[in-house]
């Protein structure tokens, strides 16, 4: 069966962080996008989006994260990405040459750098 992809979501220390979990396919990466495009539309300037329990993932939902990433930039967040597993992180790395896309190991490690970046960020003001 594909297309199966459970989507929340939930704040945390003034970041967004999108649980994944199923097949990033041709069926659901529109929704992914739609919903991670969705959610950077709307002000949320720090994403993450956890990917640790996608078990599958083709080119579509790749291009769905890459999307995400761009909206991130043009509107002056970040995307970022946690628990991409090895073969996903490695055509992460090598199809998002305008790194804009940041890759963290999990959850955790995503979240202790959005929240360095914010506290450093209201510091310079």
């Amino acid at each position: 069966m594909t297309g199966q992809l459970e989507i929340r979501f939930q704040n945390i220390g003034g970041c967004l962080i999108v649980r994944a979990a199923g097949e990033a396919d041709a069926t659901s990466a529109p929704l992914l996008r739609d919903q991670l495009i969705g959610q950077l539309s709307l002000g949320e300037a720090s994403v993450i989006i956890d990917l640790s329990r996608v078990t599958t993932a083709d080119s579509t939902g790749l291009s769905a994260v890459l999307a995400a990433g761009h909206e991130a930039r043009a509107s002056g967040g970040t995307l970022r990405v946690a628990g991409a597993r090895p073969a996903w992180r490695r055509v992460l790395r090598a199809t998002d040459p305008a790194a804009v896309l940041v890759l963290h190991d999990d959850v955790t490690d995503a979240l202790e750098a959005a929240i360095e970046d914010a506290q450093a960020s209201r510091s310079a003001r």
